[in-house]
């Protein structure tokens, strides 16, 4: 009986939880040259239980700061908005990006490319 009583309490606060859709990011970033002339266009994803990390290099205003980075998220698809706030992008810099989110998006676009995020199976 104290066993069943205890699969029903497990059962109820397992019911209880329920998680609120959300997407967080983690930014870190450095300057690489003062102008664009070497920046790769490639982008690497590290995915973990926890989430994703991509690793880009981009073209970004000298006084680019890690606030004017978003990442957004609407249905399936996830969104890395870095906007150029009127200045003109001059200086290369590596960006280091650990995107969380639930449920997990299928897509995510970063400078306007999109890339197909897929399970190892």
């Amino acid at each position: 009986m104290k066993k069943i009583m205890s699969l029903c309490l497990l059962l109820a606060v397992l019911a209880a939880c329920k998680t609120e859709p959300y997407i967080k990011h983690d930014l870190e970033f450095k300057k690489l040259a003062d102008n664009c002339d070497q920046v790769n266009a490639s982008v690497k994803m590290i995915s973990n239980i926890a989430g994703e990390r991509f690793e880009f290099e981009a073209c970004l205003p000298a006084d680019f700061s890690a606030d004017q980075l978003t990442v957004t998220k609407n249905g399936d698809d996830a969104f890395v908005n870095i906007p150029d706030n009127g200045k003109a992008a001059t200086t290369a810099y590596k960006l280091v990006l650990d995107v969380k989110a639930y449920p997990k998006y299928k897509t995510i676009t970063i400078g306007g490319e999109t890339y197909h995020i897929a399970p190892v199976k």
